[in-house]
């Protein structure tokens, strides 16, 4: 299931580069408003001929572009789920008709896009949703541990952009542990080494 129409897409380019083919997007339906998407094709660039008709035009202006298409049957459909709100995977065929790209050009290694780029991609487009809430959202999750430990120990700071400046917790089992055994120094050795 996806969100949107556009993390279906993301969804199927990133498994096309680490299989090794294009996409072209297909069909694409609106809604009677023309708000929503209904359902979405994505394709590999192999799928199915090129009509006729862009290919014996008398009346042809330019060179035609060389015939990729040879019959492919690989696909990818979604549908919106009005229930959910959500995009529903109704359809994904997975088998080519054809070498994949790392075949054509020898081996994987000659692929400018590798496995480890589309994890980069995903926690950069992760990191990049929670920059505006990450304090809001920290707080909060924290602020739920308090209420249900009464001992639980929470301060922090925001500065001017409301973004988390300086938090200090303390749970219960420390506090007891503080009790029990007397001093206790602990040094985060993580930062300012990441962003969050």
């Amino acid at each position: 299931m996806f969100d949107s129409d556009e993390d279906a897409d993301f969804f199927y380019n990133m498994y096309s580069r680490c299989v090794g083919f294009n996409v072209r997007r297909g069909d694409r339906k609106l809604d009677k408003t023309g708000g929503i998407v209904t359902y979405h094709k994505f394709l590999c660039n192999k799928h199915g001929f090129r009509e006729d008709k862009w290919l014996n035009n008398p009346n042809r202006s330019r060179k035609p572009n060389v015939v990729t298409r040879i019959g492919c049957q690989a696909y990818f459909k979604v549908r919106y789920d009005c229930k959910t709100k959500r995009y529903i995977v109704t359809k994904f065929v997975r088998e080519h008709s054809h070498a994949m790209i790392a075949h054509e050009h020898g081996n994987y290694d000659k692929i400018r896009f590798i496995k480890k780029d589309m994890y980069n991609r995903i926690d950069a487009d992760r990191r990049k949703d929670i920059t505006d809430w990450d304090a809001e959202s920290s707080i909060a999750f924290l602020s739920t541990l308090q209420d249900m430990d009464p001992m639980f120990y929470l301060t922090y700071d925001l500065d001017e952009e409301r973004k988390l400046k300086r938090l200090f917790l303390c749970d219960g089992q420390c506090r007891v542990d503080y009790d029990e055994f007397g001093d206790a120094l602990v040094f985060d050795i993580t930062y300012k080494t990441n962003r969050y």
